[in-house]
C-alpha cells in the first residue's frame, strides 16, 4: 500500500473488496454521525471530516475512479513518491541551470555591446542597467531561487548568475552609484564558493567601493583596432626596405 495516499476504505470502515451497497451504507452512517447539523464536534472539525468522507465516497462510488484508486493504492502514486519527486527535482535543476547559463551569456553579450564606460554616459547607462537587469529578473530570478533551495544545488550552476551580478556591480561604479553597486557585488558573493578565485576579485572590489575615499574605477581603455594593423604595416615596410638595401 502507498505510504502517501489516504486509505478511503479504512476511512469508511469497509473492506477493499466491499460492494457498492456496503460502501454506500457506510458512507450514510458516517455522514449522519459527522454532519455539522448532527454532530457534537466543533464546526470546523466537522466540516473537515465531512469533506474527507465525501471525497472518499466520490472516489469509491465511481467504478472507473475506484479502479484507478485501487491500483495507485497498491503500487503508490508516482507523483507522491519520494524517489520520483527527487528525480524530477534533479531534472528541473539541470534544466534551469542550462536556461540560466544561456540567458546570462546572452545578456552579458548585449550588455557589453551597449554599455559605455567613458565619462559622460552615466545617465544613459543608469537607464540601460535598469532595463537589462529587469530582463534578467523576469525569469532567471526564479531559476536561481529554485537551484539555491534544491538539494541538488551545485555552485557551478549558479556561476552564470554570479557573472551577471558581478558585471552589474562593476557597471554601477561607472555610474557613480555606490549604493547600487554594493548590493550587486554582495549578491554575487552568495553565488560562488568561498574559496572561488573570482569571488576573491569581487571581495577586493567590494572593499574598494565601500571605502569612503573611493572615487570610481578608471575609464575602460578605448579600443584601437587599427593600431595593430599600423604596427604590422610598419614592420612589413621595414622588412621590404631592408631587403631592397641589400
Amino acid at each position: 500500500m502507498s505510504d502517501y495516499m489516504e486509505n478511503y476504505y479504512e476511512l469508511l470502515g469497509v473492506d477493499p473488496k466491499a460492494s457498492m451497497e456496503e460502501i454506500h451504507r457506510a458512507y450514510l452512517a458516517l455522514a449522519k454521525k459527522y454532519h455539522p447539523d448532527t454532530t457534537s464536534l466543533p464546526l470546523a472539525e466537522a466540516e473537515k471530516k465531512m469533506a474527507l468522507l465525501q471525497e472518499a465516497y466520490g472516489k469509491l462510488a465511481d467504478p472507473y475512479q475506484r479502479e484507478t484508486y485501487d491500483f495507485l493504492l497498491e503500487v503508490g502514486d508516482p507523483f507522491e513518491n519520494e524517489v520520483f519527486l527527487d528525480n524530477e527535482e534533479e531534472y528541473c535543476v539541470n534544466a534551469y541551470a542550462e536556461d540560466l547559463h544561456n540567458h546570462a551569456a546572452w545578456l552579458l553579450k548585449v550588455f557589453a555591446d551597449n554599455f559605455q564606460f567613458e565619462a559622460g554616459n552615466e545617465e544613459s547607462n543608469q537607464s540601460s542597467l535598469k532595463d537589462f537587469f529587469g530582463m534578467f529578473l523576469r525569469e532567471e530570478d526564479q531559476f536561481i531561487e529554485y537551484i539555491e533551495k534544491s538539494s541538488h544545488k551545485r555552485m557551478e550552476y549558479l556561476k552564470p548568475a554570479f557573472w551577471v551580478y558581478y558585471q552589474f556591480g562593476i557597471a554601477y561604479t561607472y555610474t557613480h552609484d555606490k549604493k547600487q553597486a554594493i548590493p550587486f557585488l554582495e549578491r554575487a558573493l552568495t553565488l560562488v564558493d568561498p574559496d572561488d578565485a573570482d569571488g576573491e576579485k569581487v571581495r577586493r572590489l567590494l572593499a574598494q567601493v565601500k571605502d569612503p575615499n573611493f572615487k570610481g574605477l578608471p575609464d575602460e581603455p578605448k579600443r584601437k583596432p587599427w593600431l595593430s594593423r599600423v604596427v604590422a604595416f610598419a614592420v612589413i615596410c621595414l622588412i621590404i626596405a631592408s631587403c631592397a638595401s641589400k
